[in-house]
């Protein structure tokens, strides 16, 4: 809990220009309320009181040359504001019990019933730290604001603009005045990894007649932002919906604004679709809509939403919530550094935010490509959003993308893997062969060289053990998923029925000029009474030519006795050596 500490007055140090000043109507159209912002410092060896007074000591020389923030708005017919002399600012400073161990300033970016964006208030926080730290700020702001009226030879808009419309109403409601219920601000957490899989997956979805520039990863967030809000809202398919993104100004401008043009140069475009569209649709999609939205930003349409602004009569600005989204990108403004002699802040972030619908998205303070995202939901949303925020990050839609992930998580350092290392790299004795299979294949793909999965499949097998590797030479699988699934599959019926690990070499013998040679093999199941063809699946062709399977771990290959040109038996399968005893040919009389 923050406690208030106290609340001060503070006035420019020096006389300031009089008179009234004229306000944009990008600044008539801004809600009639205060932005706080909030700063965090981490313990440090000032007092409240001497930091207290070092803030107002400053502020009140920061007011000098940033005179306009001491005013105070005035009403001047026809609907509009201007603004007068400058008179003071309000200063708060906090303060959190010691269990904390963080100290706190809270900031009110102005006391006049106006909305200075982020563009105009982080330079007034960076000249104030400057003077607290004894420093001489910048060069001094712009501060003639007619540059961004609405052109004279403009009496109508000349585009549609669908944000100075009605937002749309949830299906079968006459008015939001329903969805003006309880709310409450969800601050979330995308690291740099996460930001990344966003943007990779949007561009992925991307169709392939696309050869627009990739989507940026505010686009990308943006559009994942949307679409988690319409699932967490539970909308029907056929629901109207709008994304409005505020957009800078400066730089669309022809020609562009001065540099340290201080005043609001934001303006407000929408994104429209269908939730239906949005939840089923890839993220593409969505990201899609938001960057039309942004590129209709030009010069002219610009002026001609100047046009059409107006002030809005209300503390909170318009309504943008169920099933509507507002989102405002802080991404690059230097919102961070703002040091007043007792270090740099350890987190900087919106103190407040007003309606149902509402986003924020900011960078880290650490800098390393991550981002908060604040948002402001009813309650009866906020858990299902959470959900779908992240769920939606780490599905899994491809074997490809399985494969990223598993490496991205178990195998994530990298090396080059010489081909001395994968040709003696062997399956260990008791090694499952799966596992062998899966970290012969892991270090083939750190291979400096690309290799075809054949010559990869045919690499890994001869690092079995000898039976498999025997068994695999009449099979030759072409891929690692045939490769895997065979060997398993063996190792199963092995494992079942107990099969012995040495080959061993039967003896033969000849009955009805006929002759049986009888071999036991390594690592292979035979199970009794199989027939041909199903040992086919293992075994090579050319076993089955004139033999069969009569035993649960032998295999007799027969043939018809034959004589060669010299008169010997011809040549015996598997190298068997012939029966010599009594008991050896009972054996085989018994099968």
């Amino acid at each position: 809990m923050v406690k208030l500490m106290a609340t001060y007055t503070v006035r420019p140090a020096k006389e300031t220009p009089g008179g009234y000043r004229c306000l944009s109507d990008c600044d008539q159209v801004k809600p009639v309320n205060h932005i706080p912002i909030i700063y965090f410092y981490p313990p440090v060896n000032v007092s409240l009181e001497s930091a207290t007074e070092i803030l107002r000591h400053s502020l009140s020389e920061a007011l000098v040359i940033f005179y306009p923030l001491a005013g105070r708005l005035h009403w001047i017919g026809g609907g509009r504001l201007s603004s007068p002399k400058p008179k003071s600012m309000t200063l708060e400073t906090s303060d959190q019990p010691k269990r904390s161990k963080l100290s706190s300033l809270q900031w009110i970016t102005t006391n006049q019933s106006m909305n200075y964006h982020c563009f105009c208030a982080l330079p007034f926080i960076q000249g104030w730290a400057k003077i607290a730290r004894g420093e001489q700020p910048n060069s001094p702001p712009f501060l003639d604001r007619s540059i961004l009226l609405a052109p004279e030879n403009l009496t109508a808009p000349v585009f549609d603009h669908p944000e100075y419309s009605t937002q749309p109403l949830l299906i079968g409601k006459q008015d939001n005045m329903e969805e003006r219920r309880e709310s409450a601000t969800l601050m979330l957490k995308l690291s740099k990894d996460q930001v990344e899989k966003l943007k990779d997956k949007t561009n992925k979805d991307r169709s392939a007649s696309n050869n627009k520039r990739p989507y940026t990863r505010y686009e990308a967030v943006a559009g994942h932002i949307w679409r988690s809000a319409c699932k967490a809202r539970q909308h029907e398919s056929l629901q109207p919906t709008t994304l409005s993104i505020i957009v800078d100004a400066r730089n669309r401008m022809e020609p562009p604004l001065p540099p340290r043009y201080f005043g609001n140069a934001t303006f407000r475009v929408t994104a429209e679709s269908t939730s239906g569209e949005l939840v089923s649709k890839p993220l593409d999609y969505a990201s899609g809509k938001a960057r039309q939205a942004i590129e209709k930003a030009t010069h002219e349409y610009l002026q001609s939403s100047l046009v059409n602004f107006h002030t809005v009569g209300c503390t909170k600005g318009a309504f943008y919530g169920n099933p509507n989204l507002d989102i405002t990108s802080w991404a690059r403004l230097p919102i961070y550094g703002a040091d007043f002699g007792w270090g740099q802040e350890i987190y900087m972030g919106p103190g407040a935010i007003g309606y149902d619908g509402k986003v924020f998205v900011f960078p880290s303070r650490g800098q390393d490509g991550s981002f908060h995202v604040v948002l402001r939901l009813q309650v009866r949303h906020i858990d299902a959003f959470q959900k779908f925020f992240y769920e939606d990050i780490c599905c899994i839609n491809s074997w490809n993308q399985m494969e990223h992930e598993f490496l991205n998580r178990f195998y994530s350092t990298r090396r080059t893997v010489s081909m001395m290392e994968l040709t003696n790299t062997k399956q260990w004795k008791n090694e499952l062969v799966i596992n062998y299979i899966n970290h012969w294949r892991s270090l083939s793909l750190d291979y400096k060289d690309r290799l075809s999965e054949v010559s990869v499949v045919e690499m890994c097998i001869q690092g079995m053990h000898w039976g498999l590797l025997y068994i695999f030479q009449g099979i030759q699988p072409h891929t690692f998923e045939e490769l895997a699934t065979r060997a398993h599959d063996m190792e199963l019926n092995i494992a079942n029925h107990g099969a012995k690990n040495d080959l061993i070499v039967d003896q033969q013998k000849e009955r009805h000029n006929r002759k049986a040679t009888i071999v036991q093999v390594d690592d292979l199941l035979v199970q009794k009474l199989i027939t041909p063809i199903t040992l086919g699946e293992y075994f090579p062709p050319k076993f089955f030519n004139k033999g069969m399977v009569t035993s649960t771990h032998m295999v007799s290959c027969q043939e018809t006795s034959e004589k060669d040109e010299s008169g010997k038996d011809e040549e015996i399968f598997f190298g068997a050596k012939p029966s010599k005893t009594k008991e050896d040919d009972e054996v085989v009389a018994n099968l």
